[in-house]
């Protein structure tokens, strides 16, 4: 059975853009995994996520506040992906993933790039792996009434694991 949803975890109009975490619409099937597309926490978010050792309460996370060291592989601007298509599907204990962002030429999102993961999760241990790459990122910063906008390369690659002890 093939399952659609529609997704928006905040509908709210933040610094110019309508939803301000994830939007998106996608297909789950069991025998083939999920795939969405439109505005995705890239796959260094999510594991940052899911392995936060105090999980994710974010002020207090190691990983900084709503996962913005980890989530983006460095930067904030990676952490949600635009005009993004994504890719999820587990092989019994092993997982897999990726995410492919397309460019826009009209500068609304900007940039292109890719994240990959592999992971294994089994009684408690778990251990993940992810790649991303993503070119002409960009960020607008404003101070004392100036703009300044920086475009960049990045590339990020994140190791994780963790193992529940039983009480």
């Amino acid at each position: 059975m093939v399952a659609g949803q529609l997704k928006s975890t905040c509908f709210l109009l933040k610094g110019g853009q309508i939803f301000g975490r994830q939007a998106y619409v996608g297909l789950t099937e069991a025998d083939w995994g999920t795939l969405t597309f439109g505005r995705n926490y890239n796959q260094i978010y999510d594991v940052a996520s899911a392995y936060d050792p105090v999980f994710k309460s974010d002020i207090m996370s190691p990983l900084g506040l709503s996962g913005t060291l980890g989530g983006g592989g460095g930067i904030t601007e990676n952490t949600r992906i635009d005009n993004s298509i994504k890719y999820k599907k587990n092989f019994g204990p092993l997982n897999v993933g990726a995410l492919y962002k397309i460019g826009n030429a009209n500068g609304s999102a900007p940039g292109n790039g890719y994240a990959l993961n592999v992971g294994y999760e089994k009684d408690g241990f778990g251990v993940q792996a992810v790649y991303e790459a993503f070119k002409n990122v960009g960020s607008l910063g404003i101070k004392n009434g100036q703009a300044k906008v920086t475009v960049y390369d990045t590339d990020a690659f994140l190791i994780a694991a963790k193992q529940k002890i039983n009480d």
